[in-house]
């Protein structure tokens, strides 16, 4: 209808597309009544309390292989620049990391902080060693090269500089992410091992990449290239680093493949507790950040058991919000387009911002787990798969619950 599909959004925000065929959407007041005597009238408590779940019925068909590329990925890893943690005692927390962001840290503060990165030539059985050390001072990127098999590569990011993109010297994560981005990419011996790209970092708002991503230039098991350090000059704080790991192969699904991974998404999941942000889970983590603590544990290597967990909705639908002329030129009796948009809950004490008018956002916009107007935030609570004997295809029976406890307006 709105000219995509309904999306499901993973803890690590790949969007699994389905196919359906209907939905339906209860959103049900908790009111208590009570009679009055004589008058035949009542009075009710209502505090506000709703309830609330989603049904998707949905059709899993063959996908289409043809241009699905089977070849074996390059692994890679990140360290991201919006992200710090810290623990106490039994307290895990997640916090911004440097001070343009409302974190701590500034550009000298990471003088002679160097990142280590093993990585494979494209021949050879060794790996090749990459320094890259951090430079508040220094306006330029330099590099050089010594030795072979394995070669060592050092590299050093001004940032005392503007990025390719102009963005100017500044303490936040994106500017260090896209200057290591850049330097990384103005020498083609680094270019030859490694590909750095930028992503939305786990404390980034929407439109912001403090997540610098490094993959590997040449396919191969990760085995000899997994140590990715991050060694400060002084006392500063580590920025949130997963070390290198193996991608996933490239896949093509049938229907039953379909029906198996999201049977997997409900059989064997968690949060570490209730999802919600006014709640706190079994180790005092604070779930308002919990997109940051699936980083925290992704960082341990945990990231298998916990990546897949759905975390949002997007059901788009059409709109007439922000159409200035919903009719045409030639002012035909039926609309001649609509703009799509996304549901959302507008829940949230004091909040006032619940209606069509106050969804701006396109229905194309990234699900962000802390932006109430990008989806519906949640997990799936039941998975029902129905075959017919000779058919082809599944139908799926979805039931999402909304889990949304924003705390405030």
């Amino acid at each position: 209808m709105a000219g995509l599909p309904i999306r499901l959004i993973r803890r690590d925000n790949k969007v699994i597309e389905l196919d359906c065929t209907n939905y339906a959407m209860t959103v049900k007041r908790r009111v208590t009544p009570i009679s009055l005597p004589l008058s035949g009238e009542r009075l009710g408590y209502d505090l506000n309390q709703v309830e609330s779940a989603i049904r998707l019925e949905c059709i899993l068909t063959d996908d289409d292989c043809g241009d699905t590329d089977f070849s074996v990925g390059k692994a890679s890893g990140y360290i991201d620049f919006s992200t710090r943690i810290e623990f106490s005692g039994e307290s895990i927390e997640t916090l911004n990391y440097m001070s343009g962001d409302e974190g701590i840290v500034t550009r000298s503060n990471l003088d002679d902080t160097v990142i280590t990165i093993n990585a494979f030539p494209s021949s050879g059985a060794v790996a090749d060693i990459v320094n890259i050390t951090l430079d508040s001072s220094a306006s330029s990127h330099t590099h050089s090269s010594t030795g072979s098999g394995p070669a060592t590569h050092s590299l050093t990011v001004g940032l005392n500089q503007s990025t390719d993109t102009g963005v100017s010297s500044a303490n936040t994560g994106s500017f260090i992410a896209e200057s290591i981005k850049d330097a990384i990419e103005d020498f083609a011996p680094l270019t030859s091992l490694i590909t750095p790209t930028l992503e939305r970092g786990s404390s980034d708002p929407v439109g912001t990449t403090g997540k610098l991503v490094i993959t590997m230039a040449n396919a191969g098991s990760v085995a000899s290239f997994d140590d990715m350090v991050v060694e400060p000059g002084g006392d500063t704080a580590v920025p949130l680093v997963k070390n290198i790991t193996d991608a996933e192969v490239t896949s093509c699904f049938s229907a039953g493949d379909k029906a198996q991974n999201l049977i997997g998404v409900a059989i064997n999941n968690g949060v570490l507790g209730v999802v919600g942000n006014i709640h706190t889970g079994p180790t005092n983590i604070q779930l308002d950040q919990y997109d940051g603590v699936f980083d925290v544990l992704e960082a341990f290597g945990m990231e298998n058991t916990q990546q897949d967990y759905i975390v949002g909705l997007q059901i788009p639908y059409n709109s007439f919000n922000g159409l200035t002329d919903v009719y045409g030129a030639t002012e035909e009796s039926v609309p001649q387009g609509y703009s799509a948009r996304n549901f959302f809950y507008g829940t949230g004490i004091m909040n006032t911002a619940k209606g069509a008018n106050d969804n701006t956002l396109v229905a194309s916009t990234e699900f962000d787990v802390k932006n109430r107007f990008t989806g519906i935030r949640g997990t799936v609570l039941a998975v029902d798969i129905d075959y017919q004997a000779g058919e082809t295809v599944y139908s799926a029976t979805i039931t999402f619950q909304p889990l949304d406890a924003w705390g405030s307006a």
